[in-house]
């Protein structure tokens, strides 16, 4: 990390702003589909059961959909595995196309700038226990920062997203067996 990394506080917010705007358009996406074929969102065990996935899956996803402080949230962000199994759900359940497309978008967007500013999610998780403790979950936090190699937090205590931003990764949401 830049010497100046860590003493510049505008990049905590420029991550903090970037973070609530990428998590809001997931949400908002991942609503407009839920929405497109009238399932209730607060019973992720009827969407469970309606949709085939599984229970922790649809668990999940209604916390996305249901808490809006992405702090909180983000620990139940299922991977692109998840993702893609949810997505692909839906659009066989009557989602529409260009409904899921978007939501694999805001997906593959909320991944670019986890990169941009921390790398990946694992990271990501770190840097918001370390700057939100009372918003995020704790365990292991200092094992996991040892073993992606962070030079850990600041003297007081915060843990600053990276300055320079990372190579983008493919995308990840693809359509189920369509290599883009």
């Amino acid at each position: 990390m830049p010497q100046n990394a860590t003493q510049d506080p505008h990049i905590q917010d420029d991550f903090e702003e970037a973070l609530d705007q990428a998590f809001q358009r997931v949400r908002g996406a991942l609503t407009e589909m839920i929405g497109s074929v009238d399932a209730d969102i607060t019973r992720p065990q009827d969407i469970a059961r309606r949709f085939k996935i599984n229970k922790n899956l649809a668990w999940k996803l209604s916390k996305l959909i249901t808490i809006s402080d992405p702090h909180a949230v983000l620990t139940n962000l299922p991977g692109s595995t998840g993702m893609n199994t949810i997505l692909s759900a839906f659009e066989s359940n009557g989602a529409p196309s260009p409904t899921v497309q978007t939501a694999r978008d805001r997906l593959v967007e909320f991944d670019e700038m986890v990169e941009t500013h921390v790398g990946d999610r694992s990271t990501l998780q770190l840097v918001l226990a370390s700057n939100a403790p009372a918003r995020v979950p704790q365990n292991g936090l200092s094992m996991q920062l040892q073993h992606l190699g962070h030079p850990g937090p600041r003297a007081d205590g915060i843990l600053l997203p990276r300055a320079e931003s990372g190579k983008p990764r493919d995308a990840r949401y693809r359509e189920h067996g369509r290599a883009d």
